[in-house]
């Protein structure tokens, strides 16, 4: 490995050194890199983030974390390209194991430099903090600590790509698409040279990984390269050797993933879960969504273990309860599951046999989803109230006898059947106040098909072979529904709504069906405790951003054609994170639809763009990428159409399609 085309930046007083090496992989492969050194002279500890995110100008957010952890708190912060991303060589790595070597090839670089201790650590968010989970598991690699948010610990559960078996839908549109979009602008001028021809190269090559989310079942090995988890019961955890800290929000798709990390691992470890959903924006942006100063405690945790400070909490977790209003807060923990922790079970009194039958609505939990669950920047979107959905769903109440905090994951057992040899229950548990107001507090989701089939049931087993539902037939199922945690307080009640869909998360059935639920074999089982300490430790409020965003999201249901829409969209324009970096526009518009009456016919259309400023020598050159998506349902297949187009200057560089139809029932 050797390092060269260095140059320096902004070294006044005062300012962190910024320089800009390229860093060589054991294979040859150049990664492009900018290094923040604090002020002052001397050897400093040192922390590295593998990004798909492009260090140079999307991923300016990641620039303003790195410039303040060198000037605040004194770490040098190396920023790196991951390999086929950005400015950097080679191409996408199409397993994790690839790129761990990559960075542990990172970090012996950034051991070996005259300003550094030799003492390193990783951090990342969403699937860079996969990667950073990834790499501590690999003791060759010689981590310190390790900082993962938004992360999940495996592929096959992570709540991304499927959920009991069933593939997401309105995930599609977000961080898959916009990774597209990323790949299909140039590196920087200022890089490389040859930045037209590495351009055009990457561009003919790219083989858009969105279209593994719906390649790929359930049940294909193609997830078990995860991260950590290679197995049901925390099989994999134990091969974690650099202390962790896990950030996160209960709202996010990794939230189940975040806390059951720490259940079964032998590291040491910290973990804050707030009340706060995902974003693909970067760590400032996940600040702004669970309302805490994550870059301080980051800082803390990297200090603790890597320069040997004073531990970074007087608890090991800060979980963050919600609850009706005014009385959420935070609590700290020391172990999970939490001490004192019981299950309260809730059956529904049913004196004879007794059998309810739902007419499933394609577009049920359209009402009651939470955007900023998705993204944050929905966050001043009308808070979700379920009652519409309740109203399309089975629902049985029960009275809070006392108060009492959730805190766990929730499971409902019951018999069901359906009409057709296709099928889904989704089950939400929601708290009900005074006035009939009906806010969800946690979900499931279950293809039939999947019962009993570990990874899609997580108390199934792996390898089960396939089951095949007959029409009529009763099965036995039990839905786990996601971790969370929440205040139950006397005078509200909780909820129970049994439905054949919630959309438009997950993709519904391929069908129309009639679900059928046996009342009396509902049981519910609650993970409560009647009280946790308060939370001693002290948290610092997530700084403002930067830049303007405007986001919209809108319900729409068509009485005559019997569909419903969801449109949504967000536009940003914002400043690179150092003065000189280019400005960046982002914006993303989307539709999804389903037939209410036959929700095999449900569609997901969506754009994201990204257009940037990039200095090429003789002035700005104007570069775009815009991907756009198309996936349409029937009883069969998914249609799947994915074009990128690539603008400089306004001027067509090239077009790139894929056209592929995805079974709706690989075994």
């Amino acid at each position: 490995m050797h390092t060269a085309s260095v140059t320096e930046h902004g070294t006044g007083t005062g300012m962190p050194h910024r320089v800009r090496p390229t860093i060589t992989t054991a294979d040859g492969t150049p990664l492009a890199a900018t290094v923040h050194l604090p002020p002052g002279d001397g050897r400093v500890a040192a922390l590295v983030e593998a990004t798909s995110r492009r260090i140079d100008d999307v991923g300016a957010d990641g620039d303003r974390v790195a410039s303040r952890l060198a000037t605040e708190f004194g770490m040098a912060v190396v920023r790196v390209d991951r390999r086929g991303t950005g400015a950097s060589g080679g191409r996408r790595a199409p397993r994790l194991g690839l790129e761990v070597t990559d960075v542990g090839d990172v970090v012996r670089w950034v051991a070996a430099q005259s300003w550094s201790t030799g003492a390193v650590g990783v951090f990342g968010h969403g699937e860079d903090g996969e990667l950073a989970l990834a790499a501590a598991t690999d003791a060759s690699v010689g981590l310190g600590a390790v900082v993962a948010i938004g992360a999940t610990d495996d592929l096959a559960t992570n709540g991304r790509h499927h959920l009991g078996g069933v593939p997401a839908m309105l995930d599609l549109a977000g961080e898959p698409l916009a990774e597209l979009a990323r790949d299909g602008l140039p590196p920087g001028p200022d890089r490389r040279h040859d930045w037209l021809d590495a351009w055009a190269e990457r561009t003919s090559e790219l083989a858009p990984r969105l279209l593994d989310r719906l390649r790929h079942g359930a049940f294909d090995r193609h997830w078990r390269d995860g991260p950590l988890r290679s197995g049901p019961d925390g099989a994999g955890l134990e091969r974690l050797v650099a202390p962790i800290m896990l950030i996160g929000g209960w709202r996010g798709s990794a939230s189940d993933n975040t806390i059951r990390t720490i259940e079964r691992v032998r590291v040491p470890w910290r973990i804050v879960v707030g009340d706060g959903g995902d974003t693909a924006d970067g760590i400032g942006a996940a600040a702004a969504a669970i309302g805490v100063d994550v870059v301080a405690e980051l800082a803390a945790f990297v200090d603790q273990h890597l320069r040997g400070g004073p531990p970074s909490a007087a608890r090991r977790g800060q979980l963050f309860v919600r609850g009706p209003a005014a009385t959420g807060g935070w609590r700290d923990i020391d172990v999970w599951p939490v001490v004192g922790c019981t299950t309260a079970v809730r059956r529904v009194p049913a004196p004879r046999p007794a059998v309810d039958e739902l007419v499933v609505r394609g577009d049920t939990g359209s009402t009651g989803i939470d955007p900023s669950s998705w993204d944050h920047r929905w966050a001043a979107a009308t808070p979700p109230d379920h009652r519409v959905d309740d109203a399309s769903s089975l629902a049985f109440d029960w009275v809070h006898p006392r108060a009492q905090l959730l805190v766990g994951a929730p499971a409902v057992s019951m018999r069901v059947r359906s009409s057709e040899v296709v099928g889904q229950v989704a089950v939400t548990l929601s708290d009900i106040a005074p006035d009939g107001r009906s806010t969800p507090i946690t979900s499931g989701v279950l293809d039939l098909a999947c019962a009993g089939r570990w990874p899609a049931d997580p108390g199934g087993a792996p390898d089960e072979p396939a089951r095949v539902v007959a029409a009529g037939e009763w099965l036995d199922v039990r839905v786990h529904l996601a971790t969370t945690t929440w205040t139950f307080v006397p005078g509200h009640r909780v909820r129970l709504s049994i439905a054949g869909a919630d959309w438009p998360r997950w993709w519904p059935a391929a069908a129309p069906f009639v679900l059928g639920v046996d009342r009396g074999s509902i049981r519910v089982d609650l993970p409560v405790v009647d009280d946790l300490p308060p939370s001693r430790h002290h948290f610092a409020p997530a700084p403002g951003g930067s830049g303007h965003t405007d986001a919209t999201w809108r319900r729409t249901y068509d009485v005559v054609a019997r569909q419903t829409r969801i449109e949504l969209g967000t536009s940003s324009r914002a400043a690179g994170g150092i003065a000189e970096r280019p400005a960046v526009a982002d914006e993303l518009t989307a539709e999804l639809g389903v037939d209410v009456a036959d929700p095999g016919r449900a569609w997901s259309t969506a754009r994201r763009t990204f257009e940037v400023d990039l200095p090429d020598g003789s002035g700005v050159t104007r570069c775009r990428s815009s991907a756009e998506l198309q996936v349409r349902g029937d009883r069969n297949a998914f249609d799947v159409e994915l074009v990128l187009r690539v603008e400089r200057d306004g001027r067509p560089v090239a077009t790139r399609r894929w056209h592929e139809l995805v079974d709706r029932h690989p075994s």
